[in-house]
């Protein structure tokens, strides 16, 4: 057990003074840390800097874990996101939304790519017939002159909007 005396230089400083030598002995050179407030203030300020930057720094982590995992995010697969447990409520919250978020992406585009397929797949049948039609009328004796280019026009939209749905029906292939 160390001995210790207090010796009052003046009103504003004091020193603690080891009586076995040891090599934390205060001297008149290293003033008590208790008894500066200067010093104390500087103590304060550097640990709670550290703290919040170690506490940033554990945030910042958590922040760069949810990225990747959104980027990595793929609306083609069934993927979900899993998220770990948090104690932080805002991240809780953001967790939340990005699961809604992200389900509500995958319903909307298996939704979207199911009407897509139907659509081009309905398409083709009264363009079938449409064109069916307009070849019966080509084929007409009686056709007039100027009744030939009105069926070629029809024929031709016919045929832009075939190749639209055959284009529809390509891009609900790609994967």
């Amino acid at each position: 057990i160390l001995k210790t005396n207090k010796l009052d230089i003046s009103e504003k400083y004091s020193y603690l003074v080891f009586d076995d030598k040891s090599p934390f002995e205060e001297t008149p050179l290293r003033p008590s840390i208790s008894h500066n407030p200067g010093i104390s203030l500087f103590v304060e300020v550097e640990t709670s800097k550290a703290f919040q930057i170690r506490v940033a720094g554990q945030l910042n982590q958590k922040a760069i874990q949810l990225s990747q995992k959104i980027k990595g995010f793929n609306l083609k697969n069934d993927d979900v996101i899993s998220f770990e447990n948090t104690s932080t409520k805002e991240f809780r919250q953001l967790n939340g939304f990005i699961s809604k978020m992200t389900d509500k992406a995958q319903r909307d585009y298996v939704s979207l790519k199911e009407f897509s397929e139907n659509a081009a797949h309905e398409m083709q049948t009264p363009i079938a017939v449409a064109k069916g039609k307009l070849e019966l009328l080509l084929e007409n004796p009686d056709l007039k002159p100027e009744q030939l280019p009105l069926i070629e026009s029809a024929q031709a939209s016919l045929t832009k909007l075939s190749r639209l749905g055959q284009s529809l029906s390509l891009l609900t292939k790609i994967e």
